[in-house]
């Protein structure tokens, strides 16, 4: 499963919770618990928080910057401040490095906040630290996805979804939901959605109906999450399942060579009702998977197949392999195995002893 986040342009505010270590140097360190960030139409206010035990003012060259996934800058600012004693918050504004508009902020991807401050007095050494965006966005949240294997075409498909803060994974309400099962990727017309959002649980359910066959052996189920402009898109694959099945079986699972090998074919469609008229491609494979029994057959009324296989005296032992097929662009297919042996009979013997002499 793949994860992927994005933030949308709107102002908003961020905070790391309190339980997060504070990084310290000498007597001076950053809150970062109590720092804030908000993203503007001009670019980003940092609210860089303080604790200083020095008992006087540190003058300082504050800096900081917003990286994203890439490991670009996407905005930075600097300014010089002074620290005041005890606790405290000072302002600093990120200038954006790149395109800021709401057509690029919806796609960019940032990933933390680097910041260093440097004392501008004799002897103060330099405090730098990252801090990680999703954790400071009180917004940012994961999203678990859960679902079948199988996706069948006639059928709905259901997929649940668990939102969690991030960080804290205590269920998250109110996230917006929109799921989406592409059978074709370059085919949104084919695609099958939904959409839904988060309980007071933190869980939705999603239900795509899924109206056609497919050739293609898998799907891709993406969803995607929205939060106060936060995005999460989780994605993963289905398998897919033909419109039909067939279902086949023998009068026996073990036979002799020489002896007949009776085949039958059931074919439902996806109301699991039998279907008249198709053409079923019955096939035999020995334990070399070389053919040795190959029929084209049409499905009566009641939609069966059947056919028989005389097993010649030399054929090889083993297990064979009998597969049905459809004539049409349709990866539906049938499977059972029988095996071939001899039968060889017990040899044993009695004995008997009366209980008493006559």
């Amino acid at each position: 499963m793949t994860r992927r986040y994005r933030i949308a342009f709107l102002a908003l505010a961020l905070a790391l919770p309190s339980t997060i270590a504070t990084e310290t140097i000498d007597d001076v360190a950053v809150e970062m618990g109590k720092t804030r960030l908000r993203l503007t139409s001009g670019g980003a206010e940092l609210a860089l928080a303080f604790r200083n035990r020095l008992g006087r003012e540190v003058p300082a060259l504050v800096e900081a910057q917003l990286v994203d996934s890439r490991g670009i800058t996407v905005a930075r600012g600097e300014k010089d401040l002074r620290i005041p004693r005890g606790e405290g918050v000072l302002d600093l504004d990120l200038s954006p490095e790149t395109l800021w508009s709401d057509a690029s902020l919806g796609t960019m991807s940032i990933d933390r906040i680097e910041y260093r401050v440097t004392p501008t007095s004799p002897g103060g050494r330099a405090l730098s630290g990252v801090i990680a965006f999703d954790w400071i966005f009180e917004d940012a949240f994961d999203l678990t996805l859960a679902h079948a294997e199988f996706a069948r075409a006639g059928d709905d498909y259901a997929a649940t979804v668990l939102a969690t803060r991030a960080g804290g994974g205590l269920p998250l309400e109110g996230v917006e939901l929109r799921g989406v099962l592409r059978f074709d990727d370059d085919d949104d017309d084919e695609a099958a959605t939904a959409s839904g959002s988060t309980d007071r649980h933190g869980l939705a359910r999603l239900v795509l109906p899924v109206g056609r066959a497919t050739a293609e052996d898998t799907a891709r189920l993406s969803v995607v999450g929205t939060r106060n402009g936060f995005t999460v898109e989780v994605e993963d694959d289905v398998w897919t399942s033909p419109e039909v099945d067939l279902l086949v079986t023998t009068d026996k699972p073990l036979y002799q060579p020489g002896q007949v090998l009776h085949m039958r074919v059931l074919m439902r469609n996806e109301a699991r009702r039998s279907t008249s008229g198709e053409t079923v491609h019955l096939t035999v494979l020995d334990p070399d998977n070389k053919r040795v029994f190959s029929e084209t057959l049409t499905t009566s009324r009641f939609g069966i197949v059947s056919a028989d296989f005389s097993i010649p005296e030399s054929a090889p032992l083993g297990e064979y392999a009998i597969e049905a097929a459809l004539d049409v662009e349709n990866f539906a297919r049938g499977m059972a195995t029988v095996e071939i042996r001899r039968y060889e009979l017990p040899a044993f013997s009695v004995s008997v002893e009366p209980s008493a002499p006559f």
